[in-house]
């Protein structure tokens, strides 16, 4: 939700999206300092938070349609680009948003 929009969900979007836009001003404010600034951005993630959508039928067949994985994604999927951004892999990144939600934001 933090790339794409609902009507469902206006207020998380909102919130979502003004992270992304934080991470972006905080790396162009905090790049003198030569301090990176990046966020990860899950997509649907097999949690107790989705547990409702893991479970409701009619939104994994949107998801299989939606998602090119036809999944939820696991929590530890989240773990290497977590990794990469705490590591001096990452050193010339900053401003960056990582999407990590299976493909559903190609859509």
């Amino acid at each position: 939700y933090g790339m794409m929009a609902t009507n469902v969900s206006i207020h998380y979007c909102a919130a979502k999206a003004g992270i992304a836009q934080m991470t972006k001003a905080l790396a162009l404010d905090w790049a003198r300092f030569n301090i990176n600034v990046n966020c990860i951005v899950p997509g649907q993630i097999a949690t107790e938070l989705t547990r409702r959508q893991q479970d409701d039928e009619a939104h994994r067949k949107f998801l299989d349609f939606k998602i090119p994985f036809k999944r939820f994604g696991q929590p530890e999927e989240l773990v290497g680009p977590a990794l990469l951004l705490a590591s001096q892999a990452s050193d010339y990144m900053t401003g960056a948003i990582v999407v990590v939600d299976g493909g559903y934001s190609i859509w």
